[in-house]
């Protein structure tokens, strides 16, 4: 067993990194296909040849190799992903105040454009936390208008006639 070292390339600059998002967005119906079979595996593999060609002909800079490009690109993804999410889980932590996480770049919104449905999800217009408007009036405003009208009187209820016993009569 040989115990030779990988040669490591050079790391990726920024102009590098934005022409290979240009170039995967201008593929993306391609590399981003859900699909799983042969044919589409066969697709995706011709594409990142074609963009190792197109992305050394335009950078001349260093070679990279179409396993490099698609393993960088994957890796943009992944770190857009985590961002997003931290973001996400900050807008619900500040209760309304200034967020701390740090924005997005330009590139990494460019990737979250691409990849937007694996990033966000699919977002139910039923679901209890929901930021938005939720019919005329904001969720704040709702919660508002509920506790003016409050009062200790109003915990009280009274119970249901089928859940109360009669009361006996004493005997004499």
């Amino acid at each position: 067993m040989s115990t030779q070292k990988r040669e490591r390339s050079v790391n990726f600059s920024r102009e590098e990194v934005a022409l290979l998002t240009s170039l995967v967005a201008d593929h993306k119906n391609i590399l981003e296909n859900k699909k799983s079979d042969s044919v589409t595996w066969q697709e995706k593999e011709q594409c990142w040849k074609t963009l190792e060609a197109l992305f050394n002909s335009t950078s001349g800079v260093n070679f990279r190799s179409a396993k490099t490009l698609k393993g960088k690109y994957e890796g943009l993804k992944r770190a857009t992903r985590k961002k997003s999410a931290l973001i996400h889980a900050e807008t619900y932590r500040t209760g309304g105040g200034p967020s701390a996480a740090t924005p997005l770049t330009p590139i990494e919104e460019k990737v979250k454009d691409m990849i937007l449905l694996s990033v966000e999800g699919i977002e139910s217009q039923f679901d209890s936390d929901r930021i938005g408007e939720c019919g005329s009036a904001t969720p704040k405003k709702l919660a508002i208008e509920k506790w003016t009208n409050w009062k200790p009187k109003s915990l009280r209820s009274k119970k249901h006639p089928a859940l109360s016993t009669p009361k006996m009569k004493r005997p004499f």
